[in-house]
């Protein structure tokens, strides 16, 4: 009931003839009992639309951030006809999230564990969604095996994986908090202002960031993801071209983000409220 995350509720209640009893029951668009999950994150009430970060396009009203509302998933697949596992509106949804967390990860919004925020990014790619890479990532998440292809599998790409026990979890609702799950490294475990990818840092146990570093990758900008109903779990995962995580590599080049098209690499343009830069 008080899970920060949770933006829907429907309940009902019934009379029963037998006892005179009332019994009332609520559900809620959000699993709230992961354990060693956070209920919500500590800190003052938002003030403004600004203070609004889990959920693009959130406002403020009385001290709580109210979601913008959301088309539903009707099923339609038109961005990838020959893939099937996928929906139009999944697809949106986990290039809506990743497009907004680089976004913030650029403009230096983003907190990191090791102290203050995540250095600016000054030439951040704006991913587009792939079909073919998505292809790739169907066929890995089909297995229902929670480990990482091979390199040999999926040439040339990066893969982040997420799954949760929960099943049948709404495809939607999947691609958002996989998609945040995987940012939120950065701010559990920390990279450092450095901002390299060392051995050291890959390393840490129980402190892993690869699924950060691969979705705040500078140069990673094709994007493609499956989500699987498993038979005991809900997996998620995306692949990435051209791939990250390259040891002794800058996660992305510091700097403030793009103004104009001048502060993108060669032809791309600037993606100014983004801070991101176009690469088509």
């Amino acid at each position: 009931m008080v899970h920060g995350k949770m933006t829907g509720i429907g309940c009902a209640y019934k009379v029963c003839s037998a006892s005179s009893a009332l019994t009332v029951t609520c559900l809620y668009n959000k699993i709230g009992y992961y354990t060693n999950g956070v209920m919500w994150e500590n800190g003052a009430a938002c003030t403004s639309a600004a203070d609004c970060t889990t959920y693009p396009g959130s406002t403020c009203s009385g001290g709580l951030c109210v979601k913008e509302i959301e088309e539903s998933d009707a099923g339609a697949n038109t961005m990838c006809p020959s893939n099937s596992n996928m929906t139009d509106a999944s697809r949106k949804k986990f290039l809506e999230v990743h497009n907004y967390l680089r976004s913030r990860v650029a403009k230096g919004l983003e907190p990191d564990a090791l102290g203050g925020n995540a250095p600016k990014a000054s030439k951040m790619l704006k991913m587009v969604y792939d079909c073919n890479v998505e292809a790739s990532a169907i066929t890995h998440s089909q297995k229902c095996v929670y480990q990482h292809s091979t390199s040999a599998e999926r040439p040339g790409l990066g893969e982040n994986l997420y799954r949760t026990s929960a099943l049948n979890v709404d495809r939607v609702t999947t691609a958002a908090e996989s998609s945040q799950l995987w940012l939120d490294e950065l701010k559990k475990y920390g990279v450092g202002q450095e901002n390299m990818l060392t051995d050291a840092l890959w390393n840490r146990p129980g402190m892993a960031v690869g699924h950060y570093t691969q979705m705040a990758w500078e140069t990673t900008y094709k994007l493609g993801c499956s989500i699987q109903h498993c038979p005991t779990f809900t997996y998620s995962v995306c692949q990435y071209g051209p791939a990250g995580n390259y040891m002794n590599q800058m996660i992305y080049t510091i700097g403030n983000p793009c103004t104009d098209d001048s502060g993108c690499p060669g032809s791309y343009t600037c993606s100014v409220t983004e801070g991101l830069c176009n690469v088509v």
